[in-house]
């Protein structure tokens, strides 16, 4: 992500994340530009992304809820 950021810093840069969870949970990483380098768009994406992960989790869980996976 920093070699994006060095690459990109003359386009606007909106701000960057990278998201490790623990366990076998996925990577989450954005760079955006954006010349307005506007904070609420930045956090929207954030919360955005975040909300898909644990829309996920939750799915993957009712699902084997639904399998008799749960003890």
């Amino acid at each position: 992500m920093a070699e994006k950021i060095k690459l990109n810093k003359e386009s606007g840069f909106g701000g960057a994340v990278v998201i490790v969870p623990p366990g076998e949970g996925e990577t989450i990483s954005f760079l955006l530009l954006d010349e307005k380098q506007n904070a609420a768009m930045f956090w929207s994406m954030v919360k955005t992304k975040a909300e898909i992960a644990l829309s996920e989790i939750e799915q993957a869980e009712r699902q084997q809820g639904a399998f008799g996976a749960r003890r």
